[in-house]
């Protein structure tokens, strides 16, 4: 059974390629009255994972292996998506930057999981996909975009601004 899970979302007002944190690692969170969390290590891509909105899988806007990709780190599975070169990808950036789109939702099915001290504890699952989608508060905090750019360039220099919780680039 997939599942969907909440993760904050921050951009900035030019750029194409988002990155951030899908899954975050270690991070509890409250999912219907039960306390959660990802085990260390525990998330893998799929291999066909996509970028949508709103959970319509229909209507993708990046996927694997083309303009999607996972790697998972120390502190959760990272991503990294280059969106086309369209309004609809512009509007997206946009509505990150002006506090709209607060939010991303991780698509995942858990493999291998279980329950320590009243807290389910996921330690293998499969990411299908990141839907962009409007949250008033996100499920897990450390999680969401720390990278919005307008370019393809690989960045030289990482420039990091603690207070917003983003990672910014100057090139």
């Amino acid at each position: 059974m997939d599942e969907y899970r909440a993760v904050t979302l921050a951009a900035t007002p030019e750029g194409r390629i988002l990155s951030g944190v899908a899954v975050p690692y270690e991070v509890e969170a409250d999912v219907r009255g039960m306390r959660e969390r990802f085990a260390r290590g525990s998330a893998a891509s799929s291999g066909m994972a996509r970028l949508n909105i709103d959970h319509n899988l229909l209507q993708p806007i990046a996927e694997e292996p083309a303009s999607l990709a996972f790697e998972s780190r120390a502190d959760g599975l990272h991503f990294r998506a280059t969106l086309p070169d369209t309004p609809q990808s512009r509007a997206l950036v946009q509505m990150a930057h002006d506090g709209a789109l607060k939010g991303a939702s991780v698509e995942f099915r858990a493999v291998k999981q279980r329950v320590a001290e009243g807290v389910r504890v996921i330690e293998e699952a499969i990411v299908n996909g990141l839907a962009l989608a409007i949250f008033a508060k996100p499920l897990y905090e450390g999680a969401g975009v720390t990278e919005a750019r307008a370019d393809a360039t690989p960045p030289e220099t990482p420039v990091l601004e603690a207070d917003a919780g983003i990672q910014w680039w100057q090139l």
